[in-house]
């Protein structure tokens, strides 16, 4: 009974996520974005940076240069508006 109402929350929690993330990204379309897409780059590079200073994982590595390379696509469609 515990594993069915363990899959049971994990799934909820994992809808929830989802939908918070299209939330997320349909308030991001309806505001200009223009510094708040470089602020939220940043704001993960900084979380993943902090994750792997505190324990080095390949996982966080790649959390780290994905940031990276959203940070420097974000700057420069900032710069190309």
């Amino acid at each position: 009974m515990g594993m069915i109402r363990r899959k049971n929350v994990e799934g909820q929690k994992a809808e929830q996520e989802r939908h918070e993330e299209a939330l997320r990204e349909r308030a991001l379309r309806l505001v200009d974005t223009r510094g708040v897409v470089v602020r939220e780059a940043e704001a993960e590079l900084n979380a993943a940076l902090a994750e792997v200073r505190s324990y080095t994982t390949p996982e966080r590595e790649q959390r780290v240069a994905e940031a990276t390379r959203a940070l420097v696509a974000a700057k420069w469609a900032q710069g190309s508006d």
